[in-house]
Parts: C-alpha cells; structure tokens; sequence
C-alpha cells in the first residue's frame, strides 16, 4: 500500500539517517549525530536546542524519531546462518511493518 504524507516523512527520515551514520556521508551532517553509550543500545542523543525552531531541524527530528522505532526494529531481526542480524532481512523487520505497518 501507500504512506500517507506524515508516515513517508518518517519513513525518509530514517533511511536518511540510517544511511548518514552508515557510510559517514556528508560528514558534515554526520558529525551533529551523537551516538548514545547506555546500556548498548543504538540510539542517538538528541541535540541541545535553546529555539524553538530547534524542535523542528532535521538532526533533532531524525534522532527523535530514530530513538522511536529502531528498538523496535532490531528486536524483530532474527540472525541469518552466520550469526549476523540484517535489519529488513526478515518480514517482520522490515521498517514499513515495523513503523507504519
């Protein structure tokens, strides 16, 4: 089926920043992300803003939304036969389903 408006931003959103912490490109963007070091988990600091158009820049956005769904997303990857966890491997992980399914 088709996202609505509101889901394809999100859906964008991720993949973008998926992809800007993957491959470190452009560096530039990269650099305003902040991993989080608790508990090992894959999160992403969200950015000190004094505006309140802060709130809306995409670092903020992308790492708020990114700390909303990829827990969900990785809890439903299963491993393949070496051992190794391919997030959209299997159906259920799939970030459509998993976010907007």
């Amino acid at each position: 089926g088709f996202l609505n408006l509101r889901n394809l931003y999100k859906y964008s959103t991720l993949i973008e920043t998926f992809n800007i912490l993957k491959y470190k490109c452009p560096i530039a963007l990269y650099e305003l992300f902040t991993l989080s070091s608790q508990n090992n988990k894959i999160s992403l600091l969200l950015p000190n803003v004094t505006l309140e158009i802060g709130l809306q820049s995409f670092v903020f956005s992308a790492s708020k939304l990114w700390n909303q769904y990829t827990r969900s997303m990785f809890e439903k990857c299963s491993a393949n036969i070496s051992g190794i966890v391919v997030p959209g491997s299997t159906k259920k992980s799939d970030l459509k389903v998993t976010c907007f399914g």
